[in-house]
């Protein structure tokens, strides 16, 4: 399977990584060598990303404070927070409750996936990206 446009534009307007493998010419045998670069995509590089590189750097399922923080939509602080894949069950004054996720708020948990580079679609256990 290779890396088509359609796993890395969800990801354009966030800096991701991706990494591609060197090259040398020797005559007319390309080798590769044994060395791996990154490269930042941007609409600016789409064409080299598509042609070279073989792997994003997402974060698996993983939740953390700072992404939890980014899903919050509630008014008052919350005290903890428990994951279970993308579902988030916060904690405020011994009161426990989920994230919303309802279909006004889809598109837009979607964009904040994109944003912390989650792999929501699968793409590292597909071989096309690798864990940050």
């Amino acid at each position: 399977m290779k890396l088509e446009l359609k796993h890395l534009a969800p990801y354009l307007p966030y800096e991701l990584n991706t990494k591609y493998p060197l090259f040398t010419v020797i005559g007319d045998v390309e080798l590769q060598k044994n060395e791996v670069r990154d490269k930042k995509l941007t609409a600016e590089n789409v064409d080299f990303v598509l042609e070279y590189c073989t792997l994003m750097l997402l974060n698996p399922i993983n939740i953390t404070k700072e992404i939890a923080d980014d899903f919050y939509t509630g008014t008052e602080p919350y005290d903890d927070f428990k994951a279970n894949g993308l579902r988030i069950k916060y904690t405020y004054k011994n009161q426990s409750y989920w994230m919303e996720s309802d279909m006004d708020k889809g598109f837009e948990n979607v964009d904040k996936m994109n944003k912390h580079h989650i792999d929501y679609r699968g793409l590292i256990k597909k071989g096309l990206a690798i864990d940050k």
